[in-house]
């Protein structure tokens, strides 16, 4: 199956199983909400490139928005950098045995070192 198309499928499934009072729930709710959809989604996305069905971009993205969800949380920074050194591992593995292009392991170090930097820093996306 296409990596999108599976991507596309799971947001898809997720919007669908969004209450219709949701636009009643108060933002704290609507924060939680977000944030269980965030790492969701990096769960989901994490298994399609672990699988070799997703891509690096898509595990990346869905740990930026978990960050942007859990921005409040003192331990974001730091969560989203342990999950962008696991996927630069994974990437080198990946490549190492022939399932993912060498542009993986160049992106997945480009999204480490963007992920040490928000932490050093204190800031984020």
């Amino acid at each position: 199956m296409n990596p999108r198309v599976s991507l596309v499928s799971v947001l898809l499934a997720l919007l669908l199983a969004v209450p219709a009072t949701a636009s009643h729930a108060k933002p704290r709710d609507l924060a939680a909400e977000r944030l269980a959809a965030a790492a969701d989604l990096f769960a989901a996305a994490k298994g399609a490139y672990d699988t070799g069905t997703g891509t690096v971009d898509a595990v990346y993205t869905w740990s930026v928005r978990w960050l942007e969800a859990a921005s409040a949380r003192a331990t974001a920074r730091g969560a989203h950098l342990d999950r962008m050194k696991a996927l630069e591992a994974t990437a080198k593995e990946k490549v190492a045995s022939g399932l993912a292009p060498t542009l993986d392991v160049k992106a997945a170090a480009y999204f480490r070192v963007e992920a040490e930097l928000w932490a050093r820093r204190g800031t984020r996306p």
